[in-house]
């Protein structure tokens, strides 16, 4: 999982910001959260506060800060999705 990254786009700009696997993520406004595994990795996703927290089946766990953080339009409210793989 090292050799990905995090995408983060910023609804109202399209702006990407592209993190490594394994840093801590914290939003400041409506995103779209992009992981770079998927569905059939993930254990489990659960809130904590305002945050969302992710555990892979592997055992390593991702912090998303602020996502749960209150939202006044479709803008500002965070959106989160894995990759899908097609064969």
């Amino acid at each position: 999982m090292a050799a990905n990254t995090i995408s983060i786009m910023d609804k109202a700009s399209g702006e990407i910001t592209e993190l490594p696997w394994g840093s801590s993520v914290s939003l400041e406004k409506g995103s779209v959260v992009k992981m770079p595994f998927g569905p059939e990795e993930l254990s489990s996703a659960s809130q904590m506060g305002e945050s969302l927290v992710l555990v892979l089946v592997s055992g390593e766990r991702i912090v998303i800060e602020n996502f749960f953080v209150g939202a006044t339009s479709d803008v500002d409210r965070m959106t989160w999705f894995l990759r899908i793989q097609r064969g």
